[in-house]
């Protein structure tokens, strides 16, 4: 039991530190990302730290995998080099009980990757782009200075309002020219508005954003032509902009039950997001297994040197993880297949590595006598 329980202690605290610095360093990068977008005006700087915080579930998700995989290896790295794992073994430890101790703890890391990929990482993703939609509705009022032309939108946009409430909620005399895009591109179209007086909504079902524009005309054509369209309204409503996402992060904040009850069209699509979330906690699993396997490949050698073939072990599973995501996507590999191709075959390099390293040893005692 005090062996168990130092064991414990030393993996825990190398893993925490391991996923620790991590996560500390891509919450850096994802801070200055954020920052220099708010510095372009492209997102609100108050918004930046509970954006960084939403996206922390989904980090510690990528990260622990790893983090937990170096802080396993190290330990008995540490141990093996000091002569700790061959005291260990000559009391009666042998290396499966070990590897028995390692995965027990594995599991619980893993049942809490599955709990922030499966679950908590989706809805924060989804929280997320809420979030960046508010701050660019709030951007687009802060940039309206009343009795002058504002440009948005990289010059796509152009809006003038001759006054604002003091609480920016109405504006009045309204001016607004928009390019048309056809397909996500820049169309040679124009649509013009004008209106008496207008205001922000929210759509009490979908929370979407939207101009409500009162007494006004809408005009539509391309410039210098003679074939504008007139029409007037008394109201008249459009979405505000959303924030463009990519398919992979739209993908990333669907509901884990959402992607099981996907379309024909969308089908490998959804189940290629499915399996890689299984992936993550399946792989801290077989990653242990792997880190225990290989730390006596070469017991004489040093720490450093010893690393160096674990981590391209593990660039190795991680990107034939990546290719398989993307070979399910595009209908390559099946989706009843999944990623559990990549699983296994790692999975019987460990135990191959681990049997190895067992007979080996098993051999040089024999040879000793």
């Amino acid at each position: 039991m005090i062996i168990n329980r130092y064991f414990g202690q030393e993996i825990l605290k190398s893993s925490i530190g391991i996923t620790g610095i991590l996560v500390v360093i891509f919450m850096g990068h994802g801070c200055m990302r954020y920052l220099s977008s708010a510095v372009n005006g492209h997102a609100v700087a108050g918004y930046i730290f509970q954006m960084i915080g939403l996206e922390i579930p989904q980090l510690l998700g990528l990260m622990l995998p790893l983090g937990v995989f170096l802080g396993v290896f190290t330990v008995l790295a540490k141990m093996c080099s000091e002569n700790e794992l061959i005291i260990w073994m000559g009391a009666g430890i042998s290396k499966r009980r070990i590897l028995r101790h390692c995965l027990v703890y594995a599991t619980i890391i893993s049942l809490l990757v599955a709990y922030l990929t499966l679950w908590l990482g989706p809805k924060n993703i989804a929280s997320l782009r809420q979030l960046r939609n508010q701050a660019t509705t709030e951007i687009m009022l802060q940039m309206l200075v009343p009795g002058q032309f504002n440009t948005i939108d990289r010059g796509k946009k152009v809006i003038y309002v001759k006054d604002i409430s003091k609480d920016s909620t109405v504006a009045k005399n309204i001016f607004i020219a928009e390019q048309s895009t056809v397909k996500g591109k820049p169309d040679k179209n124009w649509k013009v508005l004008t209106a008496t007086s207008g205001a922000i909504a929210t759509d009490v079902v979908t929370e979407q954003k939207y101009v409500v524009l009162k007494k006004g005309y809408r005009y539509s054509g391309k410039p210098g032509k003679n074939d504008f369209r007139s029409i007037q309204f008394g109201k008249y409503t459009t979405l505000l902009p959303e924030v463009a996402d990519n398919d992979r992060t739209s993908i990333q904040g669907i509901p884990t039950k959402e992607l099981l009850q996907s379309d024909k069209k969308d089908k490998n699509i959804y189940l290629a997001e499915l399996h890689w979330r299984v992936a993550q906690p399946v792989s801290i699993l077989i990653l242990v297994f792997l880190a225990v396997a290989c730390v006596s490949i070469k017991p004489r050698a040093g720490q450093f040197s010893r690393i160096i073939p674990v981590i391209l072990l593990y660039i190795g599973y991680v990107n034939l993880l990546l290719v398989g995501r993307n070979a399910i996507r595009v209908g390559y590999v099946s989706p009843y297949i999944g990623l559990w191709w990549v699983h296994i075959s790692f999975l019987l390099i460990s135990l191959f590595i681990f049997k190895y390293t067992s007979i080996r040893s098993l051999f040089k005692r024999r040879s000793n006598k």
